[in-house]
Formats: structure tokens, sequence, C-alpha cells
């Protein structure tokens, strides 16, 4: 065989390990922290149904909130310039089941404020990474900020 073949095939099989040797880190974590966990992305259906329970889980908002501005129904709004002390009053039960969503999937608020809230200590925090353009698309209701 010549050298370039082997080399080729070295590298194909170098890059087939990697690959499938994965990583623990998600997009989520921090760099350097790969045992950090993984938020949970949910699809249109699963928050639907989540949401078909009263008091399941928590909506929120993560853009700030301006008049007209449409936001997913029960939602409550808290973003990057919310403080720690306001983010425990609106979201004073650290165990409760918190889904964050933006204004699409390009927005990062979103993913910003889930990995903010689980470095505070929410254990059950999910991201609804299409957002509110993502809840319009599929036909849901909105309601209007005032």
């Amino acid at each position: 065989m010549k050298i370039t073949t082997i080399f080729v095939y070295m590298t194909v099989a170098a890059l087939a390990v990697l690959a499938l040797a994965g990583c623990k880190c998600t997009s989520t974590c921090d760099s350097g922290d790969k045992g950090a966990a993984e938020i949970r992305k949910l699809d249109i259906v699963e928050l639907t149904e989540m949401m078909t329970t009263p008091g399941k889980v928590v909506l929120v908002d993560a853009r700030k909130w301006r008049t007209g501005m449409e936001y997913i129904p029960g939602s409550v709004n808290l973003y990057d310039e919310s403080t720690d002390t306001e983010i425990a009053n609106v979201l004073p039960n650290k165990d409760a089941g918190i889904v964050t969503y933006c204004a699409n999937i390009r927005c990062t608020a979103s993913p910003k404020l889930a990995e903010r809230l689980k470095k505070l200590g929410y254990t059950n925090v999910m991201e609804f990474p299409v957002g509110i353009a993502g809840w319009k698309a599929a036909g849901e209701a909105v309601e209007t900020a005032k």
C-alpha cells in the first residue's frame, strides 16, 4: 500500500473513534465543565402535553417584555438583567418544572437563562428552543403584553 492510502485510512479511523466516543458536554455546558447536566429540549407536542396539567411547569419568557409583545399564555417574564432576588421571587420552588423560551431557534436568551437557573440550583429546567415563533407556527394561542 502506498503511504498516502495508509494515511487516509488512519485519518478516517481516528475521526471515527472521535465521533463514536462523543462528548458528555453539550452546548449548555461551560467549557471545562464536562459533568454539567444537559438541559432537556422540548418540542411543541411535549410542551403542550405538560401544559395540560395545571402547575406541572412554569413557562418563562426570557425576552424583556414590551407593550404589544406576544407571549405564551401563562408565562412569567425573566431575562438576562433579572437579579437573583427577582428570579427567586418569581420562581420560589427550585424543584418545579421550568421551561424557558424566547423568540425563535436562533435566539440565545432562553438557553442562557436556562443555564443560569441551573447554576442557581433549579433542578428541573427545560427549554423550548423554537420559542414564540414555533408556538405561533403550530397554531397555538398567544397573549399580548400590556
